[in-house]
């Protein structure tokens, strides 16, 4: 079925309960980016992911203590097109 897979970063605040196997915000960046592109890349069931590490890196410092749980979402090229179509301000 085609579609798209969307990258996605959750970062968990000190008083969140994110589970210690998690690396940081600082251990996934220096493990996941790629020297040369700058890129982040991850491998989750599926195609490896990539993401622009950018908006991440505007975080206050002390988001690189935070730790992260990288994920990723599958949306079809039918449903894209449906919420396309829509006009924005339509509910459902």
């Amino acid at each position: 079925m085609p579609g798209r897979m969307k990258a996605f970063l959750t970062i968990y605040e000190p008083n969140d309960d994110a589970h210690p196997s998690l690396l940081t915000l600082r251990e996934f960046l220096a493990e996941n980016t790629d020297p040369e592109s700058g890129l982040v890349s991850y491998a989750l069931p599926g195609p490896r992911l990539t993401i622009d590490p950018a908006p991440l890196l505007q975080l206050p410092p002390e988001y690189l203590d935070y730790r992260v749980g990288p994920g990723a979402s599958f949306v079809t090229d039918e449903a894209l097109a449906w919420s396309r179509s829509r006009p924005s301000d339509q509910t459902a």
